[in-house]
């Protein structure tokens, strides 16, 4: 199935003006220079996580602030079982 749209958000503009560079051959792609919350419309955010779920600082916190605090709870995983990655 073809990339409909994916919007990146990024507060740096030269990060922005990289990444808009690096995707200009992929028409599905926008590359938004500001935050996150400017975006008019979005399904989801995918941001990277830390290893103790903990949502208090950085991109974490931003979200945590813009969708209130029932994210962490609606949103963990449960922990990990200590299985091992295969080879």
């Amino acid at each position: 199935m073809p990339l409909e749209r994916l919007t990146i958000a990024c507060q740096s503009k030269e990060a922005s003006e990289e990444l808009a560079w690096n995707t200009r051959s992929c028409p599905g792609i926008i590359v938004q220079c500001g935050d996150f919350a400017t975006i008019p419309d979005f399904d989801c955010i995918a941001t990277a996580g830390n290893s103790f779920g903990l949502m208090d600082a950085g991109m974490d916190l931003a979200i945590l602030k813009f969708f209130g605090p029932h994210v962490p709870r609606e949103n963990t995983l449960p922990p990990a079982t200590g299985g091992r990655a295969r080879d």
